[in-house]
């Protein structure tokens, strides 16, 4: 393109030198060379211009990509939800009947204790003749779903500190007074329920209550595996069965039952679980 140009600059000058007929006929022909050249240039702008769309275009392409790589961010949020673990519903139950069996001597008792005000582990003398006394207390499960996963159940015991039956509390007098808890497995009834007629029960599960610290202790025991028994089992559950591990005299636990005057010292039952 700057050749042509120095070409025709070059006619220019030569045309200032020639006489006017020559010049008339060079200057025909310089028009017609220069409106050859003229057509180039404007191609060659638009295809500068080209560029420029083609610029345009590439940035334009990179935005969207950008955009769509955001896109696939947000898609990914979801999954990030799903690694979310559920979290557990949680049931607090009282006990919704209790009851304390009692064998005197080497004979059982056909008397029913189901409406005492406190449940006892205990194992004692009255004249002279040993006193067993076990403790069975029940709580309705029905409002947990049928198939639930039992993430953590615990049962709570309290003491009474103002008891006037029981003034000294729980008593290690001739040893531990550990307690072992296991789970019933045939019907019973707070008013029907004697020594004679008690439950039947199973071992599998069991757990202990550990041996009391002082004398008017609370207790607070993991029955996690026993509560999940009662759920899975064809067999039908009604509740839990306390007794001493060793029934030497005189060693005793004792705790507030579901008929005792002050609501808060009640047997509780908080369990986790999840549908």
């Amino acid at each position: 393109m700057k050749r042509s140009l120095l070409f025709l600059l070059g006619l220019g000058l030569a045309f200032s030198r020639m006489p006017t007929m020559l010049v008339n006929r060079y200057l025909v022909t310089f028009l017609f060379l220069l409106s050859l050249l003229l057509p180039g240039c404007e191609n060659q702008r638009r295809g500068d211009g080209d560029d420029d769309d083609s610029s345009t275009s590439d940035d334009d392409d990179s935005s969207t990509t950008d955009d769509d790589d955001f896109s696939n961010d947000d898609d990914s949020s979801p999954n990030d939800d799903d690694d979310i673990s559920p979290e557990p519903e949680t049931i607090d139950l009282v006990a919704s009947e209790d009851a304390v069996i009692r064998r005197l001597g080497s004979s059982g008792d056909s008397t029913n204790y189901g409406y005492e005000r406190y449940n006892n582990a205990q194992a004692w003398t009255n004249a002279s003749n040993a006193v067993v006394q076990q403790s069975l207390i029940n709580f309705d499960l029905s409002s947990i779903p049928a198939g639930a996963e039992i993430v953590a159940a615990t049962l709570r015991l309290y003491s009474d500190p103002n008891s006037p039956q029981y003034p000294d509390g729980h008593d290690q007098t001739s040893g531990s007074n550990e307690c072992i808890i296991t789970r019933v497995v045939s019907p019973w009834s707070e008013a029907s329920v004697t020594w004679d007629n008690q439950p039947e029960r199973t071992e599998n599960n069991a757990t202990t209550i550990p041996a009391s610290s002082f004398a008017f202790e609370d207790k607070v025991i993991d029955v996690g595996s026993l509560v999940q028994d009662m759920l899975n089992d064809s067999q039908p559950s009604f509740g839990f069965h306390i007794q001493l591990a060793v029934e030497i005299p005189y060693r005793r636990m004792v705790f507030a039952s579901v008929d005792h005057q002050a609501s808060q010292l009640r047997p509780q039952l908080t369990v986790d679980y999840l549908q």
